[in-house]
Protein backbone atom coordinates (compact mmCIF):
# COMPACT_ATOMS: atom_id res chain seq x y z
CA UNK A 1 0.00 0.00 0.00
CA UNK A 2 1.33 3.45 -0.90
CA UNK A 3 2.03 5.79 1.96
CA UNK A 4 0.67 9.32 1.98
CA UNK A 5 2.26 12.39 3.47
CA UNK A 6 0.44 14.00 6.39
CA UNK A 7 1.19 17.20 8.26
CA UNK A 8 0.90 16.89 12.02
CA UNK A 9 -0.23 19.72 14.25
CA UNK A 10 -0.27 20.16 18.02
CA UNK A 11 -3.79 19.18 19.17
CA UNK A 12 -4.32 22.06 21.63
CA UNK A 13 -2.81 24.95 19.69
CA UNK A 14 -2.85 23.74 16.08
CA UNK A 15 0.84 24.64 15.63
CA UNK A 16 2.60 22.73 12.87
CA UNK A 17 4.82 19.93 14.18
CA UNK A 18 6.19 17.93 11.24
CA UNK A 19 5.41 15.92 8.13
CA UNK A 20 5.07 12.14 8.30
CA UNK A 21 4.54 9.31 5.83
CA UNK A 22 1.82 6.89 6.92
CA UNK A 23 -0.59 4.31 5.50
CA UNK A 24 -3.49 5.81 7.45
CA UNK A 25 -4.17 9.37 8.52
CA UNK A 26 -2.75 9.99 12.01
CA UNK A 27 -4.72 11.90 14.64
CA UNK A 28 -4.20 15.68 14.55
CA UNK A 29 -2.99 15.71 10.97
CA UNK A 30 -4.05 16.93 7.55
CA UNK A 31 -3.05 16.31 3.95
CA UNK A 32 -2.97 20.08 3.39
CA UNK A 33 0.60 21.34 3.26
CA UNK A 34 1.41 24.55 5.22
CA UNK A 35 3.39 25.92 2.27
CA UNK A 36 4.67 29.48 2.40
CA UNK A 37 3.77 30.16 6.03
CA UNK A 38 5.92 31.00 9.03
CA UNK A 39 4.67 29.63 12.37
CA UNK A 40 1.78 27.83 10.67
CA UNK A 41 -1.29 27.00 12.75
CA UNK A 42 -4.01 24.63 11.55
CA UNK A 43 -7.55 25.94 12.01
CA UNK A 44 -9.79 22.90 12.39
CA UNK A 45 -12.92 25.04 11.93
CA UNK A 46 -11.92 26.22 8.45
CA UNK A 47 -9.69 23.24 7.63
CA UNK A 48 -6.89 25.65 6.60
CA UNK A 49 -3.40 26.59 7.69
CA UNK A 50 -3.02 30.14 8.98
CA UNK A 51 0.08 32.17 9.73
CA UNK A 52 2.35 34.89 8.45
CA UNK A 53 3.38 34.53 4.83
CA UNK A 54 7.08 34.24 4.10
CA UNK A 55 6.86 37.44 2.00
CA UNK A 56 5.32 39.37 4.91
CA UNK A 57 7.92 37.98 7.31
CA UNK A 58 10.74 39.04 4.95
CA UNK A 59 9.24 42.54 4.61
CA UNK A 60 9.02 42.79 8.39
CA UNK A 61 12.66 41.68 8.76
CA UNK A 62 13.83 44.20 6.15
CA UNK A 63 11.92 47.02 7.85
CA UNK A 64 13.36 46.02 11.21
CA UNK A 65 16.87 46.00 9.76
CA UNK A 66 16.31 49.42 8.19
CA UNK A 67 14.95 50.79 11.47
CA UNK A 68 17.99 49.50 13.35
CA UNK A 69 20.73 51.07 11.22
CA UNK A 70 23.72 52.17 13.26
CA UNK A 71 23.73 56.01 13.47
CA UNK A 72 27.50 56.02 12.94
CA UNK A 73 27.05 54.06 9.71
CA UNK A 74 24.38 56.53 8.62
CA UNK A 75 26.72 59.47 9.30
CA UNK A 76 29.59 57.74 7.52
CA UNK A 77 27.38 57.14 4.47
CA UNK A 78 26.31 60.79 4.54
CA UNK A 79 29.92 62.02 4.68
CA UNK A 80 30.96 59.61 1.90
CA UNK A 81 28.11 60.90 -0.29
CA UNK A 82 29.13 64.50 0.38
CA UNK A 83 32.77 63.73 -0.53
CA UNK A 84 31.69 62.07 -3.77
CA UNK A 85 29.62 65.12 -4.68
CA UNK A 86 32.51 67.47 -3.89
CA UNK A 87 34.86 65.35 -5.97
CA UNK A 88 32.46 65.42 -8.92
CA UNK A 89 32.12 69.20 -8.59
CA UNK A 90 35.91 69.56 -8.57
CA UNK A 91 36.21 67.36 -11.67
CA UNK A 92 33.69 69.59 -13.46
CA UNK A 93 35.53 72.76 -12.38
CA UNK A 94 38.89 71.32 -13.51
CA UNK A 95 37.39 70.40 -16.89
CA UNK A 96 35.96 73.92 -17.26
CA UNK A 97 39.28 75.60 -16.36
CA UNK A 98 41.20 73.28 -18.67
CA UNK A 99 38.81 74.14 -21.50
CA UNK A 100 39.28 77.87 -20.79
CA UNK A 101 43.06 77.53 -20.83
CA UNK A 102 43.06 75.56 -24.06
CA UNK A 103 40.57 77.96 -25.63
CA UNK A 104 42.61 81.01 -24.59
CA UNK A 105 45.84 79.90 -26.34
Amino acid sequence: MAQNIYFLYEPNTGHYLRAVFADTKPANSTELEPTGLVDAVFNTDTNKWEGTSIADEMAKAKKSAADNVDPYQQRLASVAQMLLQKSAQQDIKIAQLTAQIKGGN
